[in-house]
């Protein structure tokens, strides 16, 4: 009995794949998601080098949330896998040509891993940060407490060269789409010539441009540099699982294949 029933649920999964929603695609939201769906798809086949990297970054992740356990770090632990979704999130996002937006989640990514390291030097910072909505006072006290220049000067602290970098790639997101800067907007701005004039289009997905291609280094550097972060607060959990070596090698195939270019 239970071999049959597996069975025709089987059968309605494979049936249920073929066949989409009623309605599906006949209206511009559910269309541009289906466009976007097939872009990823399309994405992975066409760029297996740089799926692979993401790939490989998105293991570590994983590898360090399965082994999150007995630890004492429980808020850092809980932004690490909110870093983590936020990452997955962004690769989503890249890979359906969602460039701009991509560089929001990208900022996220990195500002989890930032707020995590925080909390780990300043254990009085959890607390400042968990009472963030009892009063409008509170709230004053954690946004001075997880300002962005308190947070980066804390791995400035620990790690000047990590910061450097942090820095730099947090820069790049707010200019490229992490807030409505210029470069968010003109990146990609396309006004071609008609019978009427010039008309103003803005790509909502990318396809392969050299904006595409930036966005997938972005997300592969901003998914290292926050695994770099969090490995300062939990070095020997990295260590004995094998993620700090995985790790350091990513970053060196990668490095050498910036200096190939």
């Amino acid at each position: 009995m239970f071999s049959f029933i597996y069975l025709l649920d089987f059968l309605r999964a494979r049936m249920n794949k073929k066949r989409k929603p009623r309605g599906w695609g006949k209206d511009e939201l559910s269309k541009f998601i289906e466009i976007a769906h097939n872009n990823e798809l399309a994405n992975f086949d066409n760029k297996q080098p740089e799926y692979h990297l993401l790939k490989e970054i998105d293991r570590i992740y994983q590898s360090i949330v399965d082994n999150l356990i007995n630890t004492e770090s429980v808020l850092p632990s809980l932004l690490y896998m909110r870093s983590h979704s936020t990452y997955r999130g962004a690769c989503r996002l890249i890979l359906s040509g969602q460039v701009p937006e991509s560089y929001v989640l990208s900022r996220s990514c990195l500002e989890y891993a930032l707020y995590a390291l925080h909390m780990f030097k300043s254990k009085n910072s959890e607390s400042v940060w968990a009472a963030r909505h009892n009063s409008k006072t509170a709230e004053s006290k954690c946004r001075n407490e997880f300002s962005y220049g308190k947070v980066m000067s804390t791995l400035k602290k620990v790690d000047e060269e990590l910061a450097e970098v942090a820095s730099e790639l947090y820069g790049g997101f707010i200019d490229h789409g992490g807030h409505p800067n210029e470069k968010a907007v003109t990146s990609s701005l396309r006004v071609p010539k008609t019978e009427k004039g010039f008309e103003l289009k803005q790509l909502y997905l990318h396809g392969n441009t050299a904006e595409f291609n930036a966005g997938l280094a972005n997300i592969r550097s901003v998914g290292l540099c926050s695994l770099f972060i969090f490995r300062i607060i939990w070095k020997e959990r990295f260590d004995i699982i094998g993620a700090s070596s995985e790790l350091e090698e990513l970053n060196r195939n990668l490095t050498r294949r910036s200096m190939r270019r």
